[in-house]
């Protein structure tokens, strides 16, 4: 909505973009130049990246988490290459889904501390240590527990959205710059 401001000048309301007035000059050339000016009140936002950093690699952990018990690929296009049947017969198996034996890979899923600058920070999320070959075998037989494309780039989407609306409402909790697992995110 556009108003025009009052005569003694532009008092400005949340959500309207108030006319200021128009001035009229002649350049240095002799051409006549005109200025117009509105005034508006637009909300700003004071945030740090390491909250952002934070808000997507938690949301990350707990959907990860919940890919691997489920059984599902990580970009939500199906489900995991079943297991063999003697894997599936094991009866110390907690979980009858590839990458979840005893939970051990879902909920040791860790985020990396923040590090950065309040304009640039970073953080990575990663398998526990001791899964690291079992990933890397998993990943040549063409199996991945994580990724970014798929439904994970739709969650990254809607976490930053959720973000930027509670930042909007200064409705912010402060970072947590630790590191993280996967079990302690989904709480």
């Amino acid at each position: 909505m556009i108003r025009k401001a009052t005569k003694d000048g532009a008092k400005v309301k949340p959500g309207v973009v108030t006319f200021a007035g128009t001035n009229k000059a002649k350049s240095r050339s002799g051409d006549t130049k005109i200025t117009t000016t509105f005034v508006a009140d637009i909300p700003s936002i004071n945030t740090r990246a390491d909250l952002i950093v934070d808000a997507v690699t938690h949301a990350l952990l707990v959907y990860f988490r919940q890919a691997i018990q489920s059984g599902s690929k990580p970009d939500g296009s199906g489900e995991q290459v079943r297991l063999s049947q003697a894997a599936a017969a094991n009866p110390k198996r907690l979980g009858p889904v590839r990458g979840f034996d005893t939970g051990h890979m879902s909920d040791n899923l860790r985020r990396t501390p923040i590090t950065g600058t309040t304009t640039n920070a970073r953080a990575r999320v990663l398998p526990p240590t001791d899964r690291n070959v079992f990933i890397g075998t998993e990943a040549k037989r063409g199996i991945f527990y994580l990724s970014t494309g798929g439904e994970v780039e739709t969650l990254i989407q809607q976490t930053l959205q959720r973000w930027l609306d509670g930042a909007l409402g200064n409705n912010l909790r402060d970072a947590d710059a630790a590191t993280k697992t996967a079990s302690e995110a989904d709480r």
